[in-house]
């Protein structure tokens, strides 16, 4: 008898500590009318749960809802900033082991499965949740460097829903930069140019790494071009890389590198020498670009000795001659 009572007052500790946090965490939520924020989302989830997904949409940069879905939605809007952490949490807690649930999931009896949340409605409540986040009102955008730092942590090509909704919490440049840059240290390649396609950010960085980009597709995508074409004095960085490609053996890609570094602006020996050069290249259409991107830039300022040292280092070898002549 005596030997059963360290485990009668283990489990009676278990019990007290699982029923004080129940405790601590069901006064700690906010509150909206004397509900609970988790019982208002459970009732939008129940409610729209068959036909959510089918009508609502992200288009364009917005989502579309029929009116029915819009007056429950105008609840979390009236609940106001109170919401916006715990609709965070419910869009990220455990995102990163979605696919070691998922597995899990898959591998156990349809009996324990159905003790279990599916991976279907867990996916579905986060959805719910990631939409009602993104219809708030100014205050979602505080989320944002939660969101950034879910997308940095999260597996390679597992984040693509968060990086499109992530142009509505209107993140700040700096934190752009940061998510940038460590998508570029990871290696993630098709994420950065997600984030750059959705969230627009006009700086160096973003030019840095197009500049990479552009180097490892050989120059083959024109989208690469474009964006750095809309970054304009901001892909100053992708210079080097546009050097180069204009000494590609295609050439499509000489003539989007001439008019690339023609918008960029950024007058040096070097790039008046690739000019110079592209105006007796093989092609018609290159040397067609070339007298245009010229006079651009002769009509620009010089390159002011401060952009070298922001890491516009243009190498001897690619002052050489185009061999495309």
């Amino acid at each position: 008898m005596n030997a059963r009572r360290p485990k009668l007052y283990f489990g009676v500790a278990v019990l007290l500590a699982v029923l004080s946090l129940w405790f601590f965490f069901e006064r700690a939520q906010p509150r909206y009318k004397d509900k609970r924020i988790s019982a208002w989302f459970d009732e939008f989830y129940t409610r729209h749960r068959t036909n959510f997904i089918a009508n609502v949409v992200f288009v364009g940069g917005h989502y579309e809802r029929p009116a029915r879905i819009s007056r429950d939605i105008q609840v979390f809007r009236e609940i106001g900033p109170p919401a916006v952490p715990f609709l965070t949490d419910c869009v990220l807690s455990g995102l990163r082991f979605d696919s070691i649930y998922n597995r899990f999931y898959n591998s156990v009896s349809s009996t324990v499965q159905s003790l279990l949340p599916s991976p279907k409605e867990r996916a579905t409540r986060r959805l719910y949740a990631l939409t009602l986040l993104a219809a708030m009102g100014p205050e979602r955008c505080v989320a944002a460097p939660s969101f950034i730092e879910a997308i940095i942590r999260a597996r390679e090509g597992a984040a693509s829903l968060l990086i499109t909704v992530l142009p509505e919490l209107r993140p700040s440049t700096p934190d752009l930069d940061r998510l940038i840059g460590a998508l570029l240290e990871q290696g993630r390649y098709p994420e950065i140019k997600a984030v750059i396609e959705f969230c627009r950010p006009e700086t160096l960085m973003t030019g840095q790494a197009l500049g990479i980009i552009l180097e490892r597709e050989q120059g083959t995508n024109e989208a690469t071009f474009l964006a750095l074409r809309d970054l304009k004095e901001h892909a100053l960085l992708a210079v080097p890389a546009l050097l180069r490609s204009a000494l590609s053996m295609n050439r499509e890609v000489r003539y989007q590198s001439i008019r690339t570094i023609e918008t960029v602006g950024l007058r040096t020996p070097e790039t008046m020498g690739a000019l110079q050069n592209a105006l007796a290249d093989s092609d018609p259409m290159v040397r067609s670009a070339a007298p245009n991107a010229l006079q651009a830039l002769r009509s620009g300022a010089e390159a002011p000795v401060q952009q070298k040292s922001q890491g516009v280092d243009l190498a001897d070898d690619q002052r050489v001659k185009s061999p495309h002549r």
